[in-house]
Order: C-alpha cells, then structure tokens, then sequence
C-alpha cells in the first residue's frame, strides 16, 4: 500500500480475517459484519469476483463451512491464476483445510512462477512443510539461497528443524508423494467418524521424527478414541505407515495456540 492512501475497505476486511487461520475461536459478531460489507462491495460491483470470492472463503472458514471455503477459495485461483496476492490467500485457505492434492497443486504451479520473488518463496516453504513436502522445501531452499546469500530468515523458516526431518524422511523411504499419501488417509480416518480438520500443527523431534496434529472440534476423550481410527486406518492402507518418522495424532482444536506457541523446533 502507497503512503497517504487510505487502505480499500475489502483490503482492511481481509486483513482482519486472515487472523482467522492463526487462532482457535471465531469472532462471529465480526465474522457477520464482514459478511454483510462483503456482500454489499459485491451488489455495488465495488470489488472484482476474485476478491470476493477469496473474501467469502475466510468467511466460510470461518463459519466452519468446509466445503463451501474451499469451493470459494477455488473459485478466486481460477478467475486470478497469476495474481500473486489471491493464490497466496488461496493457499492460506487450502493448507489450513487440509485440502492436500489442491494445495500441493497450487504450491508447484506458484514455485513455478515465483520470478524471483523472496517473500513468495517463503510463503511456499512454510506451506510445503505444512503438508510434509520436505523434498519440495529443500528444492526451494536452494532457489532462495541462490537469489540472497547469508538470509536473515533462516530462523523464522525453521531450517535446522526442517533439515533433520528431510533427512529422517530420506532414511525411511519416505518421498513428498508417499508422505502426501499418509496425511490423506489420517484424514479420512478423521472424515469417516465426521470430523473434518481445521488446522495442522507439529513438533519435530531431536531425531527429525514428527507429531503431526489434526485440530478438530471436539474435546481431548473423543480425539484419544479418534487416534486408534487413525492408527487402524494407517496399518491397513499402507504396508509401512512410517510409524518411526511420524505419527498423525487428533487435538481438540482450543489446543492449536497452546502448540504454535511452543518454543523451539514445533512450526
């Protein structure tokens, strides 16, 4: 935004609902607030359709109305395929989702086209690792150390942390492919007993090994119980879960805070 350039009301909407994905409690006084300035920018053709419909999946998200954000945030990538601020809110939507063929999709169509972009780079390497695209992360690792030497950043993107889970992955066979599959079938095992997952968050330990927690609206008893359909669901897909690299486990989703903030190597 220009100095001396009052923000554009869609832009301040946004930015307010983009908190939305960083907590575990809607404000739903807000949440309807926008709704209404949402539609009213939209009936005075005050906003073009990606900007709405982008707008309306932080909304839908935030009335825990899945497939309807979803459905929206996909709307936005395909009426603005190359508008770098749309695909990022895209993204934001897809990986909190854990909509994971269509975020990995849209990671590698963005790492296509970053044209050098540094702040782009960034974004994809966290949303990479949100979904245990390690190969992937490391590829843009070498991007971003090829266009700025000696990147402050190296501490905010977690290297040290994500480096030991590259290679712990690499020592149990494990490819992007292959952990995308596993993290798919925890979700179903999720799905199966209605329970769609609202964000992801993990630990990564000394070893490099990984605790992947699914966040659902429900309480600390019913997650326990969900984890054996987890656990039940992995053994039976997958010959080799890769239990000794990472374990997929239910939280209540109040708990996302209390982990995001833990110090060290959770991210």
């Amino acid at each position: 935004m220009v100095a001396g350039i009052p923000a554009r009301e869609i832009d301040v909407i946004l930015t307010e609902l983009s908190v939305l994905l960083d907590s575990d409690q809607t404000d739903t006084m807000q949440l309807r607030r926008h709704e209404a300035s949402l539609k009213k920018l939209w009936a005075a053709q005050a906003i073009p359709a990606d900007e709405y419909y982008v707008t309306k999946s932080f909304i839908e998200f935030g009335k825990y109305q899945r497939d309807a954000s979803v459905a929206a945030a996909l709307n936005a990538r395909k009426l603005a395929p190359l508008d770098k601020v749309t695909l990022c809110n895209v993204l934001s939507i897809l990986v909190a989702a854990v909509e994971v063929d269509e975020a990995i999709s849209l990671i590698k169509q963005m790492s296509a086209n970053h044209n050098g972009d540094i702040e782009i780079i960034r974004t994809l390497i966290i949303k990479s690792a949100d979904l245990l695209q390690y190969e992937h992360v490391y590829q843009l690792f070498e991007i971003l150390d090829a266009i700025s030497l000696n990147l402050a950043p190296n501490v905010y993107l977690r290297r040290p942390s994500t480096k030991r889970s590259y290679e712990a992955m690499k020592t149990f066979g494990l490819i992007d492919s292959s952990a995308a599959n596993l993290l798919k079938e925890a979700l179903k095992a999720l799905k199966q007993e209605n329970h769609d997952v609202w964000r992801t968050s993990r630990s990564i330990l000394r070893d490099g090994s990984i605790l992947f927690f699914l966040h659902i609206r429900a309480d600390a008893d019913q997650c326990a119980m969900l984890n054996f359909s987890i656990a039940d669901r992995l053994v039976e897909k997958f010959e080799n879960p890769a239990a000794e690299f990472i374990s997929f486990l239910c939280r209540p989703l109040a708990d996302v805070s209390e982990i995001r903030g833990l110090p060290g190597d959770c991210v």
